[in-house]
């Protein structure tokens, strides 16, 4: 396309068109130039703009600007996500908390008695909270309940009141699904999900493995629990049944007793930025009789899952 052609397509509304032809030299291996345009100062709410124009292969393309590649990329990412998050849940049902399929156990109350922690007027007055890393329960890995006297500015009952961090679903590369920050998640021990499935014995797990493996379900996501038992999120869970493993993970499980029952909560190793792949060590945490390849990429990764 010639340059008269690109003038006559552009001439209506704009005040000048100017050709950069510096790189004439380069139009044989490539028939591209750049267009700068002003728009007509007599319309409206319009000022300059440069726009860049690929004429190769004949076609008219405009270049979009920073900010609009930027605005494209982000409804690209809102768009995969959504399709990825729909997706990812129609694997299993999605539960809040957990479903004791066995008897429940609770420890004794006195265990989880109220911790004693302090505020001064001027604390209460300027909504501080309280129960922070000085609580006692809290260094027992016990979360306060509803006796305890700050109420709604107690901080050690993150998973009790599910005060859930920011999280999203992507496609990994080599993994599957996986789970990402939305936005930064601050800090050390910050509380990210609890992980929840139907609560289950070890006897009935190992019907459901035989059954999991006529069904080809080659993916167990099971943890731990107290004594013999087990959390199975293979079927019913939440988004922490799609973190993957990795050797040097930013996020680590954590028992809490809580309401006298043992809970696994999920919490940062560290600050995790915005977009970043939550992660965890697999060992001594998955339920799994046979190690699996590594494909977290990390320094030091051993190559193997459960090693």
């Amino acid at each position: 396309m010639s340059a008269k052609s690109v003038e006559h397509l552009l001439q209506s509304g704009f005040e000048q068109l100017k050709i950069d032809d510096s790189n004439v030299n380069k139009m044989n291996r490539r028939r591209s130039v750049r267009i700068q345009i002003q728009y007509n100062r007599s319309l409206p709410d319009l000022s300059l703009l440069n726009l860049g124009l690929d004429l190769e292969n004949n076609n008219l393309l405009p270049k979009k600007s920073n900010i609009e590649a930027e605005s494209k990329e982000n409804e690209i990412k809102l768009e995969l996500e959504n399709i990825h998050y729909k997706r990812a849940l129609e694997q299993f049902t999605y539960i809040t908390k957990n479903e004791y399929l066995i008897r429940r156990k609770k420890t004794n109350n006195d265990d989880d008695s109220p911790c004693g922690c302090t505020l001064t007027r001027g604390q209460i007055v300027s909504s501080e909270f309280g129960c922070g890393n000085k609580c006692l329960n809290r260094a027992i890995n016990i979360e306060c309940d509803d006796r305890c006297k700050f109420g709604h500015l107690c901080s050690n009952q993150r998973i009790r009141k599910q005060e859930n961090a920011p999280v999203t679903i992507f496609i990994t590369e080599k993994k599957g699904y996986g789970l990402f920050a939305s936005t930064d998640i601050i800090g050390k021990d910050t509380f990210i999900m609890e992980f929840v499935g139907e609560v289950v014995s070890m006897a009935e797990f190992t019907k459901r493995s035989k059954s999991y493996s006529k069904q080809k379900i080659r993916h167990h996501y099971v943890m731990t629990a107290s004594g013999k038992n087990l959390f199975d999120a293979t079927q019913k869970g939440n988004l922490t049944r799609f973190i993957n493993h990795s050797c040097d993970p930013n996020a680590e499980t954590q028992k809490w007793t809580v309401d006298g029952e043992c809970r696994i909560g999920i919490y940062t190793k560290r600050t995790i930025k915005a977009f970043e792949e939550i992660t965890m060590n697999y060992q001594f945490e998955r339920f799994g009789k046979d190690a699996q390849e590594c494909f977290c990429e990390s320094p030091n990764c051993t190559g193997w899952i459960g090693s």
